[in-house]
């Protein structure tokens, strides 16, 4: 069984996502550093010049594309059917979505990996939710709505045979 990283801190979503694809691809190790949470915190965080006001998208998906073992497709304008298809073809997505702070009332991006869909396709379980929490589940309708965004952003990760 995995054991999946969650973010403690506002700003490394997608160091804590880097980590976790690895995992489900089956990394052990990353250019001679154990995939674990001291590799998102340290390493990653450097090479993906991720500071207190969060990463550089660019640096994040370039990184994404070394990890061994996966193929990765990004689709931009993303719909529904997308995601279903894809995980229900035993891949995962990273997702980059822009849910609203509900303090400043303003769009916040964060890193996120889709695992599976289950409740007939209503619900869908999400590793490092804006919760904070490691795992979570997200609904249909709330991952809809993110899908909708227009600068909403997913990669579709399979592993490679």
């Amino acid at each position: 069984m995995v054991r999946w990283l969650g973010q403690r801190d506002g700003f490394r979503c997608a160091p804590i996502a880097l980590v976790n694809i690895m995992k489900w691809a089956g990394v052990k190790k990353f250019r001679g550093r154990r995939v674990n949470e001291e590799l998102a915190k340290g390493y990653l965080c450097k090479i993906c010049k991720t500071t207190r006001e969060g990463t550089w998208p660019s640096k994040s998906e370039s990184l994404l594309r070394k990890i061994p073992g996966i193929a990765v497709s990004k689709r931009l304008h993303p719909k529904l059917y997308m995601v279903k298809d894809h995980l229900k073809h035993g891949g995962i997505i990273l997702l980059e979505y822009g849910p609203i702070d509900p303090v400043t009332g303003e769009t916040t991006w964060h890193y996120a990996i889709l695992l599976d869909s289950f409740a007939n396709g209503r619900l869908y379980t999400i590793l490092n939710p804006v919760t904070g929490n490691a795992k979570g589940i997200i609904r249909k309708q709330t991952l809809r709505k993110y899908l909708r965004h227009p600068d909403a952003t997913i990669h579709l990760i399979s592993k490679r045979s």
